[in-house]
């Protein structure tokens, strides 16, 4: 098969140069031109609707990637409080232990022998006790013989000098 094309029109500067173009060639010429036109506004127009699918697609999938996202989130948020939930219970079983290891350790039968053994203390007895007798006078004995105090008469005059002296 032949070829019957004729590719000189479309050499660049092809009219400028003053080629005669026949009429009928100027004619399919225009029609080229006017197909080049139409072809290159469809793809403008076709550029436009890309480009709007484009943000139309991601204006609908922008919730759904956020939501995904979100999710995501959440659940690293999850595991770290249930490792912590876990860790938590972990130290108050351990905090159990050493109060009953403390409260093993801190008896009255072992408190008293480390008193008795270590201290040297002894529990207090009957002959440990000491009475005082506070139902005679009062008074104070100074040194030089000077005696302050009730001296028996209980006048208001002697007790208030004795007070005050």
């Amino acid at each position: 098969m032949a070829n019957n094309y004729n590719f000189a029109l479309f050499e660049a500067g092809a009219e400028q140069k003053g080629a005669a173009v026949p009429a009928k060639k100027n004619a399919q010429l225009k029609v080229v031109k006017k197909k080049r036109e139409e072809v290159q506004k469809e793809m403008r127009v076709t550029g436009r609707r890309a480009v709007a699918l484009i943000v139309l697609c991601a204006m609908l999938f922008a919730p759904i990637f956020y939501f995904i996202y979100a999710e995501i989130q959440l659940e690293g948020v999850s595991r770290s409080i249930a490792s912590d939930r876990s860790a938590i219970a972990d130290e108050r079983s351990e905090n159990i232990r050493l109060t009953a290891e403390l409260n093993a350790l801190m008896t009255l039968d072992k408190i008293e022998d480390y008193a008795e053994n270590v201290l040297g203390m002894v529990k207090l007895g009957a002959y440990n006790i000491e009475y005082y007798d506070f139902s005679g006078e009062d008074r104070v004995v100074l040194s030089g013989g000077k005696t302050y105090g009730n001296t028996g008469d209980g006048s208001f005059i002697s007790r208030l000098l004795s007070y005050l002296l």
